[in-house]
């Protein structure tokens, strides 16, 4: 009788030990891709910031950069929106230094884009600030997503 009762418990502890394993990697498969899109959304935004940035400065193809921008900033806030619900605390707070330097450049942007000829000089720092401030925020972000999929330990 205890054989058959030990012979249970095992493997009940054993089923219970899978349904962990399985569920921590169901987790980690939900983080990995929801740090992709965030990755690339965040890299797509910035990206559209400096084609806008660059189109404002020589007056080419302003709109159509214009549009590229605000699709690319949607995706950047749907996938943000989504990693506030998942991601860990290390990795939010890197995420969240990057959206506060995000925005804060594409406020920067859309006030100086109103009337660019004006604040040509403005665009001009504006483009040292991106790749000063903003791009490496967004490299700390992926720094942080990567060593919590334990990437950069392999």
């Amino acid at each position: 009788m205890a054989g058959t009762l030990s012979a249970a418990l095992w493997t009940q502890s054993r089923a219970d030990r899978a349904r962990l394993m399985e569920s921590q990697n169901q987790s980690l498969e939900r983080r990995r891709t929801c740090y992709i899109t965030l990755n690339t959304a965040a890299r797509q935004y910035l990206t559209g910031m400096g084609n806008y940035l660059r189109a404002l400065q020589h007056d080419e193809g302003v709109s159509a950069t214009l549009e590229n921008l605000e699709a690319a900033r949607l995706v950047y806030r749907d996938s943000y929106a989504e990693s506030q619900m998942i991601v860990p605390n290390a990795v939010l707070d890197a995420s969240r230094t990057a959206k506060k330097r995000l925005n804060h450049a594409y406020g920067d942007l859309k006030r100086y884009g109103a009337a660019p000829s004006q604040h040509m000089e403005e665009l001009a720092n504006l483009e040292q600030h991106l790749h000063r401030e903003v791009w490496p925020s967004v490299g700390a972000l992926r720094k942080a997503m990567r060593a919590d999929l334990g990437v950069d330990n392999q």
